[in-house]
């Protein structure tokens, strides 16, 4: 028999903002890319991917990537450290 989830507690660990692993392409030598069919990295990674992480569209809030999240962006990172010196 499934598993059964509660949808609200579903849906409030979905819209909580998760960490987004970076990989390296040595990492992963059995993945396969479902952009563009070759091995060792994942769709999100994928250079031939123009919406990166955000299948739905979008990016990064803060400085527009579609590679990484506002929480692990390198510039709001820079900026945030510049500001707490």
């Amino acid at each position: 028999m499934g598993e059964w989830v509660c949808v609200r507690i579903y849906f409030t660990l979905w819209d909580q903002e998760m960490p987004i692993l970076s990989y390296n392409i040595h990492e992963l030598p059995y993945a396969s890319c479902f952009v563009c069919g070759e091995r060792g990295h994942l769709s999100s990674q994928c250079p031939e991917n123009p919406k990166g992480i955000f299948p739905k569209g979008s990016g990064c809030h803060f400085c527009g990537s579609v590679r990484h999240k506002k929480a692990n962006c390198p510039e709001y990172t820079k900026s945030h450290q510049s500001s707490n010196n």
